[in-house]
């Protein structure tokens, strides 16, 4: 098949990655996946989605029939964009494979279906080389004009790898910019992921508090991760502080459950 940039020879192994077939790493390459929601970074190969999971809790088959829109979609478009090839299990028991060459009508029909026309078992998507870092630039705006103007130019320069607009009232937003390297200044790099680090959209807030530009390089694995230990923003709403009845243990358990894919 056709890449963006051209098919590379690879040979799929037996983990789901691929061994290129020669030592470079042409950008992007293809990969069969059959894990839900695994992180390439998170096992250590070189490469990684062009459209990845930014959320523990978010897998492929729902980024696939759902909306999955994530911070470098500027480049890329939405996950199913990145999608070459799906393998679903239909209603009738049978196997189907389906590009943009076979069985098509299928393979449009499958992105935002939620389901409905099968389970999706196995997705072919495009790779990239991974890095070390990303290279995250902070700008606080305000002014809704000023804030929509501001995303759609950055939205538009292909030199970002990665946008994102936190908004934290009509008309005040802080628009965040990134780029991955393999280098980090070591008196800007921010580790976000540990769990005794404010969560991020709060980290975030801050620098709309101090009204300022700042640039901060966080590893790569942290920055796809930067939504799960909040669930967004979810967890403040859940999450008081105190126990106060056996209605709360849902929340609870959920926070004891992000707290285990940490630690375990």
């Amino acid at each position: 098949m056709k890449s963006l940039g051209g098919a590379v020879p690879a040979k799929h192994v037996s983990d789901g990655a691929i061994a290129p077939s020669s030592p470079a790493l042409a950008p992007p390459q293809h990969i069969r996946m059959i894990s839900e929601g695994s992180f390439y970074c998170d096992r250590g190969l070189p490469h990684q989605e062009t459209v990845s999971h930014e959320c523990l809790m978010l897998c492929s088959g729902g980024l696939v029939m759902g909306t999955g829109i994530e911070s470098s979609s500027n480049i890329y478009g939405l996950f199913q964009h990145i999608c070459v090839a799906f393998e679903l299990v239909l209603a009738d028991g049978s196997l189907v494979r389906c590009t943009e060459k076979e069985n098509s009508d299928l393979f449009y029909a499958v992105p935002w279906s939620c389901g409905t026309l099968g389970f999706l078992v196995a997705a072919e998507i495009r790779i990239i080389p991974a890095r070390k870092w990303v290279k995250l630039r902070y700008e606080s705006i305000r002014g809704l004009d000023a804030i929509c103007k501001k995303f759609a130019e950055e939205s538009a320069n292909k030199e970002n790898q990665f946008v994102e607009g936190l908004q934290y009232s009509r008309d005040e937003a802080v628009i965040m910019t990134g780029t991955m390297t393999d280098h980090a200044e070591p008196d800007k790099t921010n580790c976000i992921g540990y769990y005794y680090k404010p969560w991020f959209f709060r980290h975030v807030e801050g620098f709309l508090k101090l009204n300022r530009v700042a640039v901060e390089y966080i590893p790569l694995r942290h920055y796809y991760h930067r939504h799960t230990r909040s669930i967004f923003w979810e967890l403040q709403v859940h999450y008081s502080g105190k126990f106060h009845s056996t209605a709360q243990l849902p929340n609870y358990l959920l926070i004891f459950f992000i707290f285990c894919l940490f630690v375990f």
